[in-house]
């Protein structure tokens, strides 16, 4: 691959409950430091605040897309060049606006742990 020239990731949201709060339904993709195949509960915060996409919004029973920008994508361009793996944070915009939730909020995302046919994908065009 010589160049990445767009990239989507696609996440299954199976339920979205954001009464009171309409932001949980709100979502952005940053770049994740942590690329290998483990993680641990320290690497909730081990993702790179300046480098992340377009804000998404979730919605129940549908993949959700989340569109690869700016620095995300050049983070995936040089990962795809080299081949190597790339990691993503999936981060609320109550988490990353800052704003404490006024009751009780969920949404229910469908990962590869999910023994489902609803994992996450990662779609992009490249040129060799």
């Amino acid at each position: 691959i010589s160049t990445v020239e767009s990239a989507t990731v696609k996440i299954y949201c199976a339920s979205v409950d954001n009464s009171p709060d309409a932001d949980v339904n709100k979502w952005n993709l940053y770049k994740h430091n942590n690329t290998s195949s483990t993680l641990a509960d320290s690497d909730f915060s081990n993702f790179n605040a300046a480098i992340v996409g377009t804000e998404a919004t979730a919605s129940a029973g549908v993949y959700v897309s989340f569109p690869i920008t700016g620095d995300l994508l050049a983070y995936v361009n040089c990962q795809a060049k080299s081949q190597s793996n790339v990691a993503f944070s999936l981060r609320c915009k109550l988490d990353y606006a800052s704003t404490a939730p006024t009751g009780v909020n969920s949404v229910s995302w469908h990962f590869s742990e999910t023994s489902s046919d609803k994992d996450p994908q990662l779609e992009y065009t490249y040129y060799d």
